[in-house]
């Protein structure tokens, strides 16, 4: 294999660790703003959708791309392909960090409920 493939895989763990470092701390947000009621929040979480949303793509279309261009076999296939698998779960949970924040906004417009929060 080309050096060039070996640099690219690097830069593909990388993106792959950037992308699941911004889905956690989406969901410990879309948490948090469903615990204190936050509606600004919850906003926040939603916005960050989009950056998932693009980031996946990317990570998607480099894996591709390394795919058509390089062939990997044994390992390096397999490294590949569980980017491509983990990437879009990655996304998958970051739309479900919306789906609470989305609540958690909701909820915040009522009053709060006595019932011990213990999600955490």
């Amino acid at each position: 294999m080309p050096k060039h493939f070996f640099k690219e895989l690097e830069t593909l763990k990388k993106e792959l660790l950037a992308l699941t470092t911004t889905v956690e701390e989406s969901l410990e947000n879309a948490i948090t703003a469903l615990r204190k009621r936050d509606p600004a929040l919850a906003q926040g979480v939603i916005a960050q959708d989009e950056e998932i949303d693009e980031r996946e793509v990317a990570l998607e279309e480099e894996c591709l791309k390394m795919l058509a261009l390089y062939q990997p076999v044994a390992t390096d296939l397999r490294l590949v392909i569980g980017v491509l698998k983990m990437n879009n779960d990655l996304e998958r949970i970051g739309d479900l960090c919306v789906n609470i924040a989305e609540r958690a906004a909701f909820l915040s417009k009522d009053s709060p409920v006595t019932i011990p929060f213990d999600f955490e």
